[in-house]
């Protein structure tokens, strides 16, 4: 049996800061986005732990960034996760996970929070 590998993702969450621009003239927007899971611990105490993701958008035809788009605003996000290598100004080599979105689209509401098994 043959296996197809992808790299997808999907996210769900809570947008926190918003950076616009224009990079030769298109337009591209940088978001942080939170996450959150419900688990329970060793002892059985309930914890929410909140993932806070990087997320590139360039607009294009099909897809645009939300005009009114602002901190706070329930998000869904389709894409790819991208591994950024740089030397940082110390010369130490660093590494960087950002989610290169293809669509985003704002959501009314979002599922309540499910506790994980």
């Amino acid at each position: 049996m043959a296996m197809t590998c992808k790299n997808y993702v999907e996210l769900i969450g809570v947008v926190g800061a918003i950076q616009n621009s224009v990079i030769s003239g298109q337009k591209i927007c940088r978001i942080s986005l939170a996450t959150n899971r419900a688990y329970k611990d060793s002892d059985g105490c309930a914890v929410i732990s909140t993932t806070w993701f990087s997320i590139r958008f360039w607009e294009t035809k099909e897809c645009k960034i939300p005009e009114d788009l602002k901190k706070g605003d329930k998000l869904r996000v389709e894409g790819r996760i991208d591994v950024l290598k740089y030397v940082n100004p110390d010369g130490i080599a660093q590494t960087m996970y950002e989610i290169a979105a293809k669509r985003i689209e704002k959501i009314d509401q979002m599922e309540p929070l499910q506790m994980e098994e």
